[in-house]
C-alpha cells in the first residue's frame, strides 16, 4: 500500500502556524471538530478538481490525453472516457468520499492528515512525476492539494467558530477542550 498525502509547502505551513498563534489557540487541546469540518471542505474542493480537471493548487487545466490513449479508452468502453484520472474512479472516490476504502483521513487533537491509501503506484506518478510523454507534455497531473489562500481562510473560519463554541461552553472563557 502507498500513502499519498498533501503537505503544505514550508512557507504556507508557516502561514497556518502564524494564523493559529495569532488566533490564540495553541493552548486548545483538541481540534478534531475543526479537522472534521475541514475534511469535508477538502472533499468538496477535490470534487471540483476532478470535475474541472484542473490542478487544485494552481488551477491549471490538466493536459489532454494522447489521441492513442483516448482511443483506447473509447474502444475498451471505459466509463467516463472523457474524464481524466478516472479510469476506475478510485482516486476520485478516495479524495471525495469519506468512507472510501482508499481514503486516508486522520483526525487527532493536534493533527489532521488527508490523502489516498493506494494499492497501486499511478496516483503518485500523476501527482509528482517530473517525466514527460513523447509529445512533450508532462505525465504529472496534480490532483491533490489545497487552494491558497482560499482554503486557509476557510480553515481560519472553522477555527474561529470552534473558539466561539468553546467560549460559550466555558461560560465566557475558552476551556481548551
Amino acid at each position: 500500500m502507498m500513502n499519498i498525502q498533501f503537505d503544505w509547502p514550508l512557507n504556507e505551513r508557516q502561514k497556518v502556524r502564524q494564523a493559529i498563534t495569532i488566533m490564540g489557540i495553541q493552548g486548545i487541546s483538541d481540534l478534531r471538530p475543526v479537522w472534521q469540518r475541514f475534511g469535508g471542505t477538502l472533499r468538496q474542493r477535490h470534487r471540483k478538481t476532478f470535475d474541472a480537471q484542473t490542478d487544485p493548487i494552481t488551477g491549471v487545466t490538466w493536459h489532454p490525453y494522447t489521441p492513442a490513449y483516448y482511443k483506447w479508452k473509447l474502444e475498451h468502453k471505459r466509463a467516463k472516457a472523457d474524464k481524466m484520472l478516472q479510469l476506475s474512479g478510485t482516486m476520485r472516490k478516495a479524495l471525495t468520499v469519506a468512507k472510501s476504502p482508499w481514503s486516508h483521513f486522520i483526525s487527532e487533537p493536534k493533527l489532521m492528515e488527508y490523502g489516498i491509501v493506494a494499492p497501486v503506484v499511478y496516483p503518485l506518478v500523476h501527482q509528482a512525476s517530473s517525466r514527460t510523454r513523447k509529445d512533450g507534455y508532462p505525465i504529472r497531473r496534480g490532483f491533490i492539494g489545497m487552494k491558497l489562500p482560499d482554503d486557509l481562510i476557510i480553515l481560519q473560519k472553522y477555527i474561529k467558530t470552534h473558539l466561539v463554541g468553546l467560549w460559550g461552553k466555558g461560560g465566557g472563557k475558552v476551556t481548551g477542550k
